[in-house]
């Protein structure tokens, strides 16, 4: 089982479950954060929280104790690299 924040800047993976208590839940899902979603890891804080996501067209910021319940699978690296991007 490997989860959302376990991704590098650079590489996408889908939404397989979103696990946590029942509000933290219904929360992630009216952000977007739904089984099936493909997301993008765009940057990370300088202290590594929170983490930007790229989710349907639109940056998120999500922090490590929620996106450790996300599981995901079929991570790829994205060609859409935006860490170099001002």
């Amino acid at each position: 089982m490997v989860t959302l924040d376990k991704l590098n800047i650079g590489q996408s993976a889908e939404i397989i479950e979103v696990k946590g208590d029942p509000d933290t839940c219904f929360r992630l899902r009216e952000l977007g954060i739904i089984e099936g979603t493909r997301v993008h890891v765009v940057r990370r804080a300088p202290l590594g929280d929170p983490v930007v996501f790229n989710i349907k067209g639109y940056e998120l910021a999500l922090r490590k104790r929620d996106i450790s319940k996300i599981v995901i699978s079929n991570i790829v690296e994205s060609p859409l690299r935006r860490d170099n991007i001002e």
